[in-house]
C-alpha cells in the first residue's frame, strides 16, 4: 500500500516537529515538503494541495475552506496537533467528511495541572504575599491577617471543558476544598461525576469563590 502525501500547515518558527519527528512521520507517509504552509497563496500551495491527502496541522494552520478544499481532491484527514479545530475548519470541512482528529485532550492535562498548582497557589496566599512583601526588610513583615491553605477554600470553575473537567477531578483528593462548577449545559449528575457542585448562578459562584478558574 502507498504510503499517504503529508502536507505540514503551521507557523514555521514554532518548531512543532524536528528532525527526528519528521522521520518517524515520514516512515508512515510521503511529507511532501518539511517546510509548512502557513497560507493557502503560498507558491508551494498549489502543488502541494493537489497531491495532499493528509494534513498535520497546528498553530498558524490557515482556514480550511470551500476554495481550499478544492485545490485538495484528495484529501481525507486533518490531525490537528493543538487544541480546538473550530479556529481553521468550516462547514465546508465538515461536509467533506474528513477525518478530523486533535490534541485537544493532549493538551488540556497539562493545562489542568498547571491551573490546579495556581489554584493551591492562590490559597496560601503566595501572590498576595509577594505583592505585599516585595521590597520589605525580614524584621517589617507583619503575619498575614486572612487564613492561607487550601482547607474549607470554595474553588469555582466556570465551564466544563475539557480543562475545566480535568481541574475538577485534579482536586478531588484535596481534603477541605469544595469544587463548584457553573455551565448551563451540563447536568448536576454528570458534575458530581466529577467531584464538583453544580452552580447555576454565575453571578453566586463569583461572590462565594475564594479562587475562580475561567
Amino acid at each position: 500500500m502507498d504510503r499517504p502525501a503529508i502536507v505540514l500547515a503551521y507557523h514555521d518558527g514554532l518548531g512543532v516537529l524536528d528532525d527526528d519527528a519528521l522521520d518517524r512521520l515520514d516512515e508512515l507517509g510521503r511529507v511532501l515538503d518539511r517546510t509548512p504552509l502557513d497560507r493557502w497563496d503560498d507558491p508551494r500551495a498549489d502543488a502541494l494541495l493537489a497531491e495532499a491527502e493528509i494534513i498535520v496541522a497546528h498553530w498558524g494552520c490557515p482556514t480550511i475552506d470551500e476554495n481550499m478544499l478544492a485545490r485538495a481532491p484528495k484529501l481525507r484527514m486533518l490531525a490537528y496537533a493543538a487544541g480546538t479545530v473550530k479556529w481553521i475548519t468550516t462547514d465546508a470541512t465538515w461536509e467533506r467528511d474528513l477525518i478530523i482528529t486533535s490534541g485537544a485532550d493532549a493538551n488540556a492535562e497539562p493545562v489542568a495541572e498547571f491551573t490546579v498548582a495556581t489554584i493551591l497557589y492562590a490559597n496560601k496566599g503566595v501572590f498576595s504575599a509577594v505583592d505585599r512583601e516585595r521590597g520589605r526588610p525580614a524584621w517589617d513583615r507583619p503575619a498575614a491577617a486572612a487564613a492561607i491553605g487550601n482547607w474549607a477554600k470554595t474553588v469555582g470553575i466556570v465551564s466544563a471543558s475539557r480543562v475545566g473537567r480535568r481541574v475538577a477531578e485534579l482536586l478531588r483528593p484535596y481534603e477541605g476544598v469544595a469544587v463548584e462548577l457553573y455551565d448551563p449545559y451540563v447536568d448536576a449528575n454528570e458534575i458530581g461525576r466529577l467531584g464538583a457542585t453544580r452552580v447555576a448562578d454565575l453571578t453566586d459562584l463569583c461572590r462565594r469563590a475564594d479562587v475562580l478558574s475561567i
